[in-house]
């Protein structure tokens, strides 16, 4: 007993440096863990970013990965204030009403070096159809950057232009004869340091949802862009553009116009013509001077019909002043104007937003050789109030005239939000 009362004092001294070194040991593997796992989440090979800039962003710069998610809602309202008797008919109705004009979601982004792609589908009245929806590959050499799926044919600056951004709440008259959404390729580029681009592609003819109408629809559209003038801080410039397609029908061709609401019953149409091509040309062109902006486009349909060959038309002009200073900016990438950003945000307390007072005219011409479709005059006047970057509220004052038939009166207005 007592020779345990002499060596257990021994080995517990002994002991004690030892698990006090384990223990030491153990504390240090531990915190040198701890250190690793925090510098392997904070290196860049696994940096994935949440943020918003102007709209839901997803970023990992390691792998080169960017997604965007956007989406659209414009809620629109209509009344009219004079509409001639010899306007109404059984087809022409015209009631005051309201109605969702776009509700659309999309992702888009790039996936990769070279890689980008868009999902965007649009479920107004109730059905989801296709809007952007493509890949592409950028950097080509020559090409620039091609893309394949279903897009806007590349024809016409407001048709380019997204819808959010426009000076009114529709588009001119040139849209009844302009193409948009189908299934195709196409390249576009920027050339003389984004002075110029050029974009071109062939696409098929294709219903809203993306499927082919017949095996004999053909397009071939193409545009070109310049910048003949333009300032070092881009708030002063000059827009020149043309736009050709060559279409082999394969349904007859129609074209028709409103009075300046998706609302509004239509008020001039071709109806039904037989042809086998047609053959469309556009001229366009901008004018930014700082919170002015001033623009117009001509398009002309060359129809090689069964009976003759009529040639239909339509241009518009218009003007813009940003009356609380902002200016648009230029998509040199796209050719064509951006939205304006108010430089006070309106937030209940402070700040004006940007106001926008604009002026349109446009004329349509469906009226040639055998088919008499009408010719529509349009004068529209026009207040937008960029309420901050994503909501936009819209008033347009709409005067139409139908040739020898009678004119109507009416008044529009949106609610826009936009990411």
């Amino acid at each position: 007993m007592r020779l345990f009362h002499v060596l257990f004092p021994l080995l517990l001294c002994t002991a004690l440096p030892a698990v006090r070194a384990q223990e030491t040991s153990s504390t240090a593997t531990l915190e040198e863990r701890v250190r690793k796992l925090e510098a392997a989440a904070a290196t860049p090979e696994n940096d994935v970013r949440l943020e918003w800039r102007d709209g839901l962003r997803i970023v990992n710069e390691k792998h080169d990965v960017a997604l965007k998610l956007s989406g659209r809602i414009q809620a629109d309202a209509v009344g009219y204030d004079r509409v001639d008797e010899d306007l109404k008919t059984e087809e022409r109705v015209f009631e005051d009403g309201v109605d969702f004009r776009r509700v659309r979601l999309g992702l888009a982004g790039t996936v990769g070096p070279a890689s980008e792609f868009s999902l965007e589908y649009d479920f107004t009245g109730g059905k989801a159809t296709p809007q952007s929806v493509f890949v592409g590959l950028r950097g080509l050499p020559l090409l620039g950057r091609i893309r394949a799926g279903h897009m806007i044919e590349p024809f016409s600056m407001s048709e380019l232009m997204s819808n959010n951004h426009l000076h009114f709440m529709e588009k001119a008259g040139v849209t009844a004869f302009t193409p948009v959404y189908n299934m195709g390729v196409c390249f576009d580029r920027t050339l003389a340091d984004k002075r110029a681009t050029v974009s071109a592609g062939v696409f098929r003819d294709t219903d809203e949802t993306g499927r082919l109408v017949s095996n004999d629809g053909y397009h071939t559209t193409g545009r070109v862009t310049a910048l003949p003038l333009m300032s070092d801080d881009k708030s002063r410039l000059l827009h020149l553009g043309a736009s050709g397609s060559l279409q082999t029908l394969s349904a007859p061709f129609r074209a028709k116009g409103r009075p300046g609401s998706r609302i509004a019953p239509v008020l001039v149409d071709t109806g039904d013509v037989e042809a086998d091509e047609a053959v469309l040309t556009g001229l366009e062109w901008a004018v930014l001077a700082g919170p002015v902006t001033i623009d117009g486009e001509w398009v002309r349909a060359a129809v090689e019909a069964d009976d003759g060959d009529p040639r239909f038309s339509s241009w518009y002009a218009e003007m813009a002043w940003l009356i609380t200073g902002e200016i648009r900016p230029y998509n040199e990438t796209g050719g064509f104007l951006g939205r304006p950003k108010p430089d006070r945000p309106f937030r209940g307390s402070s700040g004006s937003g940007a106001w926008e007072l604009a002026v349109r005219y446009d004329t349509l011409d469906l009226t040639d050789g055998s088919v008499d479709g009408g010719v529509l005059d349009t004068s529209i006047c026009g207040i937008n109030w960029y309420v901050d970057n994503h909501v936009k509220l819209a008033f347009n004052y709409v005067r139409a005239d139908v040739e020898g038939e009678g004119r109507v009166d009416l008044v529009e207005n949106r609610i826009q939000i936009e990411f």
